[in-house]
Formats: structure tokens, sequence, C-alpha cells
């Protein structure tokens, strides 16, 4: 029994280090898919932004702007630049990260896809989650059971103990003086029976602490297969949370993008100014940022529900 909970517990251990190295990856190659689609989002800013700048220089060329218009954009310019820059390092880091947990070469090349995705999983959220064949679960029951086989063996201290033993051995010539071999050899069988009278106490002492080990053992289970139950459905709610969010993002990106239409077909008409125009884009530029962070959180989410269910 002590042999096959320690084997149990050696199985139970494996398999959460597999789940924890699993989830590690999953994780790493999404936040280097939600980077290079940050990185994308920031050129599409770029361009955006110098076709704002050209128009700007047609309103000054005009006399109906100041040469201030002109430095919104280059303002803005300068600062896209810099995230421009900042996505490609973070890149890199990403990139490195996930070669090594794949067991890939450091300049290997890694396609992903070009953005993260957004499907609302309800088979997953439904998936029915039994703690008691969780892995922690399959620990603790384990160590319960090697605990209980220790007390036992324990609380037989004074069960007596048999060696046996057999042997076959050779003499030298110097030993023995014949030429033939096997009038040098020699065999040897017997046993040994051990009883111990007395120990002190020592044994049943330990007895009693492993049987009090397998009792706290097999309480912390209960505790922790609630906690487990309780884990899976806060996930699920965080998961049905992070869905919500991501429309909301996908309804004010569509609202920020009638404004800034709007902001310039006033802009050339007089109505608006450059800040109003670099205010707006900005906004829009802000929300789609915000709408790709929700996408990457909902996906981390999902890998981390994944992983309690064992997938």
């Amino acid at each position: 029994r002590r042999l096959e909970g320690l084997s149990a517990a050696a199985r139970a251990k494996s398999s959460e280090e597999l789940a924890l190295a699993v989830t590690e990856a999953r994780k790493a190659y999404l936040r280097l898919v939600h980077t290079r689609e940050m990185g994308g989002i920031v050129e599409d800013a770029r361009g955006e932004n110098q076709r704002l700048l050209e128009r700007a220089d047609r309103r000054i060329r005009r006399g109906l702007a100041a040469e201030t218009d002109r430095l919104e954009f280059e303002i803005g310019a300068s600062q896209l630049t810099e995230d421009a820059e900042s996505f490609t390092h973070s890149e890199l880091q990403l990139r490195l990260r996930l070669a090594a947990l794949l067991g890939l070469p450091a300049d290997a090349e890694i396609r992903t896809a070009a953005k993260l995705e957004h499907e609302h999983d309800a088979a997953l959220l439904a998936r029915a989650f039994e703690p008691g064949s969780h892995r922690e679960s399959a620990l603790l029951t384990a160590q319960g059971r090697t605990a209980r086989a220790e007390s036992k063996a324990a609380s037989l201290w004074w069960a007596p103990s048999l060696d046996a033993y057999a042997g076959k051995y050779l003499h030298t010539l110097r030993e023995r003086d014949y030429q033939a071999s096997q009038l040098r050899d020699d065999f040897a069988v017997g046993g040994k029976l051990t009883l111990r009278l007395f120990d002190g106490g020592a044994e049943m002492t330990e007895a009693r602490a492993r049987g009090l080990e397998a009792e706290g053992t097999e309480r912390a289970l209960s505790q922790r297969r609630a906690d487990l139950a309780a884990r899976v459905r806060v996930i699920g709610e965080e998961l049905k949370h992070d869905h919500d969010l991501v429309h909301f993002s996908e309804e004010r990106i569509a609202m920020a993008r009638r404004y800034l239409n709007a902001t310039l077909d006033e802009y050339d008409r007089g109505v608006k100014n450059s800040l109003d125009v670099f205010a707006a884009a900005q906004r829009l530029l802000a929300y789609r940022r915000q709408h790709a962070e929700r996408r990457r959180d909902y996906q981390l989410t999902r890998a981390a529900l994944m992983q309690e269910h064992g997938l």
C-alpha cells in the first residue's frame, strides 16, 4: 500500500508539472500573438497619422490652419514610433521565451496567427468539473494512502522479521589446493529471525504520528475539493465577464470610427481644428488597443480554465 501511494503521488506530481508546463507555453504563445497584433495596430495608426498630417499641410498651404496643426501630428508620429520600437522589443523577448519552452533554438522562426480571435467557448463553460479527479486531489489522496500504510507498518513494530539469505562462493587455489573449481565451491543458505522485545515506544509514537498525518490529509482533501470547485467556478465567471468586455469594446470602436469621420468632415469645413482631429484619432487608437488587450485577457483566462480541466 505504501509503494502504491508513493507511485500514485509521483504520477500526480508529474501530471501537475506537465499541466503547468503546457499552460505556460500556451500563455507565452498568446502573449506573443497579442504583442505582434499590437505592433500591427501601431503601424496602422502611424499610417493614419501620416494621412492626417498631409491633410493638415493642405490646410496650412491654403491659409486655413496654423503651423501648430502640423506639430500635433508630428508629436503623435514620434510617440507612435516609440511604441512600435517597444512592441518590437517585447516581441523578441516573448519569442525567445516561447522557443525555450518549446525546446527550439533561440533563433527559430515562430509563426503565429496575425491576431487573437474571440469566440465564446460555451462548451468549455458547460464542461462538468469533478474535483475528485483533479491532479491536486489525486496527490492528496496518494499522500493520505501512503501515510495510512506507514502508520499500519509502524504499529506492527512487535512483529518478527525474517531475513533469508543464500550464496555461492568460489575459493582461490591459495585457500583450497584443488585444481577442479567445483571442489573449491561453497554454498550457503539460511535465515535470520529478528524479534524486537521493546523499543521504548518509538514505533508506537511514529504510528500515531502517521495516523494523525493521514487524518489531516483526508481533511485537507475535503477542503481542497471545495476550493477547486470554487476556483473553477470563479475562473468560469471571469471568462464570461471577459467575453462581455470584448463586445463592449467592439461597440466603442465602431462609435469611435464614426466620431473620427464626423470630426474630419467638420475639420474640412473649418468647424473643428487639428486638436479635435488628433484627439478623435487617439481615442480610436486607445479603443483598438483596449479591444486587443481584452481579447488577450479572455484567451489567458480560457487557458487557465483549460488547465483546471486537464485540457
